[in-house]
């Protein structure tokens, strides 16, 4: 029985992994992580899948799964097309950002820190090699338990491919820096012969303009894909979001589109088609049985383009980019051609976190001045989905929280105003980072690791539960994932975040109170050993119903066990602010949130003791040392 994703290919039975790699490296194997897993499980209720009899239940479950596999095979083929850039232009590998362990995840699995392009391609290997193990085991289980932890476990190895790729892009990109909000759009485009770009390709824009030379400048080269900069000529012109590609495409205004990588469905062949344009597919591209033109001369395939099919395959990026360029020289002027949606987006400064910035931000965390780090990740269609995360990070950053937003929402949120025309990037240049690529998604993970190798002399190398179980208990972070529906990458995401010990928040879904059966999480003190009541964080997962409730979530998942005294009454008044401005009232589980009087602060200290008498609280020790090991 066989199995095939981008890249990666699957035989049951016998594993068989597609591959270049000339080393390998040894990591964790889903079986060795799983005695993890099931100390998650046990404390709290991870496995969220709606159904009316526990067959439902387990076919659900296993969808979640199989998404969390092709999720993971998209983040390997993105790695993988970037990493064989970087080969090929013989970079020299660096991440961009200073940093003592730049890349956490993958020195925490692999116990070595990646010093070039071959150890780059070694830890990919092991992601494949671990995706296709996660496949074997996903035919095999049967309880929700055990589908639970191979998701965790894909999503777990999704994260390290996210890694690998950025450090990759991070080399290759030659990003125009900026430290103040910027403009892009499509107002001011010239009309001439163009190529839309849509995937990762536009983030190597100055090398595809440097290899089509003289050609380059004789079309429009623009983009959507998951960051973007201010323009500048030697660079593709990104000029929206890539999850917004169906109305651009749609939109006829490019006279050929190249499409690459996983985030793009297959309808953008159709959407091509609606717009009267040619469509180039290339590496990793979710489009099947288009005629393949690898292996012909420029100008032949240019021909078949133009006079014979509406769409193509070309394995090798910028070839398949240069073919569309001589093939919109030919095309346009012989076709209606539309007008582009005429939107603004006004984009905070992309920002690396790095160790310097970690520094600045994990005091202010641990001591609570800083209640918690909200990453906010979504996957806007439209304009109208930017507006529910928008209000999201509105509210959050109202009440001072460290909000990060990676991809597609940090380029979609520069089209929410407010009633002066500020976006929240000029509003709050200080709290509210647009951290990059949506491959920073698995920094911003990584930061977390990070803070204790900073702050808490952490070792990480090959401690991946010892990592995972830090994060967990002393870390203030969770993560927001926002949208109707989700894309494969995004849940893979979610489930490996969960892995690392962060929670997440997923919604909107109006079931969600009927999903949610709550556990009462505790904690050991490593010191005494003695098992310690803290339900911070009361969820790993959850599901909720609107965007409201997704913000006091996450404002209340930001509480750890490992709080000071000041920390916690710091997070409990914004909770209860927080919770105040959206519905009026208390928050009615402020209970369980206090351990003893000095979590209480001082602005609502008369009115939380009448609360606190009325529900019959009483203090209870604190762990001064955290953890769900039974070690210590």
């Amino acid at each position: 029985m066989g199995i095939e994703w981008e890249g990666v290919k699957v035989e049951i039975g016998e594993l068989m992994v597609e591959g270049d790699s000339e080393s390998e490296v040894e990591g964790p194997t889903h079986r060795e992580l799983l005695p993890w897993d099931r100390t998650l499980t046990s404390v709290y209720d991870l496995v969220v899948v709606p159904g009316d009899s526990e067959e439902e239940r387990r076919e659900v479950a296993r969808t979640i799964v199989t998404l969390c596999c092709e999720g993971t095979a998209g983040f390997i083929s993105t790695a993988r097309l970037v990493v064989d850039l970087l080969r090929q232009t013989g970079g020299t590998l660096d991440p961009g950002f200073d940093a003592e362990t730049p890349l956490p995840l993958y020195e925490t699995l692999l116990g070595s820190s990646p010093e070039c392009v071959d150890d780059l391609e070694a830890g990919l290997s092991y992601a494949e090699r671990e995706l296709a193990s996660s496949v074997s085991e996903l035919l095999r289980s049967h309880s929700l338990k055990g589908y639970e932890s191979v998701a965790m476990h894909a999503g777990a190895i999704g994260l390290l491919a996210m890694e690998i790729a950025d450090a990759a892009l991070s080399t290759l990109m030659e990003v125009p820096e900026s430290e103040e909000v910027f403009e892009i759009g499509t107002d001011d485009l010239p009309r001439r012969p163009t190529v839309l770009l849509v995937g990762h390709l536009p983030l190597l824009g100055h090398i595809i303009t440097e290899e089509l030379g003289t050609l380059a400048r004789q079309v429009e080269l623009v983009g959507l894909t998951h960051t973007a900069w201010p323009n500048r000529e030697d660079h593709v012109r990104v000029v929206g979001p890539l999850s917004m590609y169906q109305e651009y495409i749609s939109s006829g205004f490019a006279d050929v589109v190249v499409v690459d990588g996983a985030c793009p469905g297959e309808d953008v062949i159709e959407a091509a088609r609606e717009g009267g344009s040619k469509l180039v597919a290339t590496v990793g591209a979710r489009v099947a049985d288009l005629p393949d033109v690898t292996d012909y001369p420029v100008e032949e395939a240019v021909e078949v383009l133009v006079t014979e099919e509406d769409a193509v395959y070309v394995e090798e990026p910028i070839k398949a980019v240069e073919i569309a360029a001589w093939a919109a020289l030919r095309v346009e002027g012989s076709r209606d051609r539309g007008e582009p949606p005429r939107r603004t987006f006004r984009v905070g400064p992309p920002t690396r976190l790095t160790d310097v910035v970690i520094r600045n931000v994990g005091v202010p965390v641990v001591a609570g001045n800083i209640p918690g780090i909200v990453v906010l990740v979504s996957c806007p269609e439209k304009s109208a989905d930017v507006e529910e995360p928008a209000k999201i990070a509105e509210v959050l950053l109202e009440r001072g929280y460290l909000v990060l937003v990676p991809g597609c929402l940090a380029v979609a949120l520069g089209s929410y105003l407010d009633e002066e025309g500020k976006t929240l990037y000029e509003r709050y240049p200080d709290t509210l980072l647009n951290t990059g690529p949506c491959t920073s998604a698995a920094h911003l993970v990584g930061a977390c690791v990070r803070v204790g190798v900073i702050f808490g002399k952490l070792p990480i190398r090959r401690e991946f539960v010892r990592v995972a179980d830090y994060v967990l208990n002393r870390v203030g972070a969770c993560v927001v994932a926002w949208g109707d529906e989700y894309p494969e990458h995004l849940v893979s995401a979610a489930y490996g975040v969960t892995r690392w010990g962060i929670p997440v928040v997923l919604g909107p879904d109006p079931e969600a109170g009927s999903l949610l059966t709550e556990k009462d999480p505790k904690v050991i003190d490593a010191r005494s050993g003695e098992e310690v009541e803290d339900p911070t964080p009361m969820h790993l997962r959850c599901v909720v119903s609107d965007w409201k409730e997704a913000a006091v979530t996450a404002a209340r998942l930001c509480m750890r066990p490992n709080d000071t005294p000041e920390g916690r009454q710091n997070k409990i008044e914004s909770y209860v602010e927080l919770y105040r401005e959206l519905y009026g009232e208390l928050p009615p589980d402020l209970d369980p949130l206090i351990r003893d009087e000095s979590d209480i602060p001082v602005t609502l200290r008369s009115e939380m003791r009448e609360l606190l008498e009325e529900t019959g609280w009483t203090p209870r020790s604190r762990a001064s040392d955290p953890t769900l090991l039974p070690e210590g």
